[in-house]
């Protein structure tokens, strides 16, 4: 072989080395940043938004944009190898240290709601930065002067501080008082209580991991409700503590003043409910009780009966009684018939009806009057509120009947988890706590006022002075816009999700950030439909009621012609006769598998005041 021959071959040696050398160079580059990324929520994360858990550096110098909330993240080291970040969303997680943000010379909007943050150095000699949300960190003040530097700088910053509640807290549970050891905490007027300490005195289990609470009793995971606490808990110098309002799905809350102490009323959840059912002949309508098993425990002796609430019904046979679940007579010859207690009492009005001049007031279980008829509308308990109308304008009075927030509103909801929804008089949307302070502003009126989810229902009207077309979105309680308006038909939040119908026509299942869970090719929205229940949700299609899962899937198949949302295990529905026969049509209540607990009978049930 010449000479020259032997040095091609050598250098051809020489490229193939360094090539080789190259690629394990890049390898090894590759496998150090994704060995950067220690903590596996953001790892989680990451892949998921790049859909690929090759994680090179390549590829996270690629991102501009991530969204990391409630991923129960506790390190970001690594995330400084996204050396084009300009949008980071970190809320709902358990971050302290923010050091791997110094190096993001890019990042301009950062979002570190509620989190462990104390020191925000990091990001003080970022000049780039634009909008700062901080709210729930418990900053030092070093943190709190540079807030009023970005602040000089006319840089959003978004900042409210953990605080301790100035009241001594009591627990009333199942009728004993019992002083709370731990202080509970307050976060945008929402009051956390310790998960732990809550645990002991329901005498339960309470686990909370990867944003998920789950409930235990004799081993067994209550699952009553078992999305109604995806959400609710915070962190706070290493304890977790739990919104009480996310306990509902389990337990019975009631709050009431009682001097300067707050009293949290649990209850545990109805382990024996109980359903209605009422047989029509002509009108003579006999009702009684059923239990889940389908077996009547009531008798069908009563002319008009309402649900059970908090352990009591109002039930009418020639006079109103209120009766227990034993069907033992608790108060009878009452004045007023009474729907649904809430919080040991219910909104009734005068048998001395006038015209234009009915008046409301409030009775306990008892039928004693503790608010005298005085109202023009009377609405529930919630949260120790009740919303009236008073001389045409609407306020909210406390448990002994006195203003509690004045108002004056147009329109005013029930308080959900210490907030509530109102309309002004002067046509603006606001989101108010219990003392009335503004804590949120929406741009679109509210449609029902109903917090589900810690989301609100709200309505656009497209075409200027025409309503009959309609947009649906929802916000926030700050009045931030999460969904906005562009849906034409949309139920409130329940379960964490919400079902839509685009202008399009397609129907969609979104989780609480908006996100599309799955979309369902078949079926449409009809009748008294209040969202998801126990995880079901009844639909139509051609023509007849089914119920589907989240996922869109068809559970139990379209098959009535009338179906309300499950309730304690059963939903009713009803059977129309084909030849619309007198007498013909029926109903009953169906379990989780489509079987029929109870009926169907030639029947109705009357119980569409669901």
């Amino acid at each position: 072989m010449e000479h020259g021959t032997f040095k091609l071959y050598g250098r051809i040696l020489l490229v193939a080395a360094l090539i080789a050398s190259l690629m394990g160079e890049v390898g090894h580059a590759a496998n150090k940043a994704q060995d950067a990324i220690r903590d596996p929520g953001l790892r989680q994360a990451i892949s998921q938004q790049l859909h690929t858990n090759d994680l090179t550096s390549l590829n996270l110098s690629l991102i501009e944009s991530l969204d990391v909330r409630d991923y129960g993240i506790e390190s970001l080291q690594g995330l400084e190898l996204l050396t084009n970040l300009k949008t980071l969303y970190l809320s709902h997680n358990r971050i302290v240290d923010l050091t791997p943000l110094s190096s993001l010379k890019q990042l301009s909007h950062v979002d570190l709601e509620d989190n462990q943050v104390v020191s925000i150095e990091p990001l003080s000699f970022n000049r780039n930065i634009a909008s700062v949300i901080l709210n729930d960190n418990p900053l030092n003040s070093v943190a709190t002067k540079q807030i009023v530097t970005w602040k000089n700088r006319s840089i959003p910053v978004s900042y409210s501080a953990v605080k301790l509640t100035n009241t001594s807290e009591v627990v009333v549970v199942n009728g004993d008082k019992v002083q709370l050891v731990n202080m509970p905490i307050t976060r945008n007027n929402i009051v956390y209580y310790d998960l732990k300490e809550i645990a002991e005195l329901l005498q339960i289990q309470l686990s909370y991991a990867k944003g998920k609470l789950t409930l235990i009793r004799e081993g067994k995971p209550i699952v009553a409700d078992p999305n109604k606490a995806q959400s609710g808990v915070v962190m706070h110098n290493g304890h977790s503590y739990v919104q009480l309002s996310k306990l509902m799905g389990w337990f019975s809350i009631h709050y009431r003043e009682d001097g300067k102490q707050q009293l949290l009323n649990y209850t545990v959840k109805d382990k024996a409910p109980l359903f209605k059912v009422c047989k029509y002949a002509g009108y003579d309508n006999k009702c009684g009780y059923m239990n889940r098993d389908g077996d009547v425990v009531i008798p069908q002796i009563y002319a008009q009966a309402y649900d059970f609430s908090e352990g009591v019904a109002s039930v009418y046979d020639g006079e109103w009684k209120v009766i227990n679940k034993k069907g033992d007579v608790i108060t009878d010859a009452l004045n007023h018939s009474a729907y649904l207690f809430e919080e040991g009492l219910v909104g009734v009005g005068e048998n001395t009806f006038t015209e234009g001049n009915q008046k409301y007031g409030f009775m306990d279980i008892r039928g004693k009057m503790q608010i005298p008829f005085q109202f023009e509308y009377a609405w529930r308990f919630s949260d120790g509120f009740a919303a009236v109308n008073k001389n045409g304008e609407y306020m909210y009075i406390d448990k002994q009947g006195k203003v509690a927030i004045p108002g004056p509103f147009s329109r005013a909801y029930d308080f959900e988890g210490g907030l509530a929804a109102v309309h002004t008089t002067d046509s603006k949307y606001l989101i108010i706590d219990s003392t009335g302070k503004i804590v949120g502003r929406s741009s679109y009126g509210f449609e029902d006022g109903y917090i589900r989810d810690g989301l609100i229902r709200v309505v656009k009207y497209p075409i200027k002075g025409d309503y009959s077309i309609v947009r649906y979105g929802f916000v926030n309680t700050s009045g931030k816009l999460i969904i906005p308006p562009i849906n034409s038909e949309a139920l409130p939040y329940s379960e964490g999700k919400t079902i839509v119908r685009t202008v399009q026509g397609e129907y969609q299942i979104l989780d609480s950030k908006g996100t599309i869970i799955s979309k369902l090719q078949q079926g449409s929205m009809y009748g008294p439909l209040i969202g998801f229940s126990e995880g079901l949700l009844p639909m139509r299609k051609d023509g007849k009621y089914g119920f589907i899962d989240e996922k869109g899937k068809w559970v139990i198949p379209a098959a009535f012609d009338y179906a309300l949302p499950f309730k304690n295990g059963l939903a009713y529905v009803e059977i129309y006769d084909p030849h619309n026969r007198p007498g013909q049509d029926q109903s009953g209540y169906i379990d989780r598998d489509g079987n029929f607990v109870y009926g169907p009978t030639n029947v109705w049930l009357s119980v569409k005041s669901y």
